[in-house]
């Protein structure tokens, strides 16, 4: 079990990572990096959209296993002592 401080914790971040995704898929960042060329054949402006893609969907699943413990000072949590005879 968690303590409700890591849980809010990963709450926070839960909000604060789409937030910074969409500030650096604003136009101003994604012409910086269409202006650099091209990577192997692939323009870097692609490379900078699925490669920002990409980290938002890791940093959400590993969020999403931080936000799936219980907290320690739920109120709804049933422990195993609790449960009728």
């Amino acid at each position: 079990m968690r303590s409700a401080s890591a849980i809010r914790k990963a709450r926070d971040v839960a909000v604060v990572i789409p937030v910074v995704c969409t500030f650096l898929f604003m136009p101003p960042l994604i012409h910086i990096a269409s202006d650099a060329g091209s990577l192997f054949g692939i323009p870097t402006v692609v490379i900078y959209l699925f490669g920002i893609w990409g980290a938002a969907v890791a940093l959400t699943a590993w969020n999403s296993r931080r936000l799936d413990a219980p907290e320690q000072d739920d109120a709804f949590r049933i422990d195993s002592k609790d449960a009728p005879p």
